[in-house]
């Protein structure tokens, strides 16, 4: 949250350079520099190490986030897209518990 430029293109990590700020009430994430060993999902879907992706994150309400991912990747991809969850985000509260 305290940087505004990412890493040297040179520096590639699994999860890649994530950098946050805010919006308004919206939480963006931009990530580059992904090593291109990671996947999207068990089922193979991948992208490279030339993927750009904005995660943006907005509060609903106390219990609920909206979520939507976009992906660029002219590696494996011929356009951009965005995916948006079917369903908001809804909060989990932790069961009580007797110690």
């Amino acid at each position: 949250m305290n940087r505004r430029e990412h890493l040297p293109s040179g520096v590639t990590l699994w999860n890649g350079d994530p950098i946050g700020r805010w919006e308004g009430d919206t939480l963006v994430v931009d990530t580059t520099n992904f090593n291109g060993k990671t996947r999207m999902a068990i089922g193979g879907d991948f992208y490279s190490s030339a993927a750009h992706i904005v995660e943006r994150f907005t509060m609903v309400n106390a219990d609920t986030i909206n979520w939507t991912m976009r992906i660029e990747d002219p590696n494996v991809f011929t356009r951009p897209w965005t995916f948006t969850s079917a369903a908001p985000m809804a909060r989990q509260r932790a069961a009580a518990r007797d110690y």
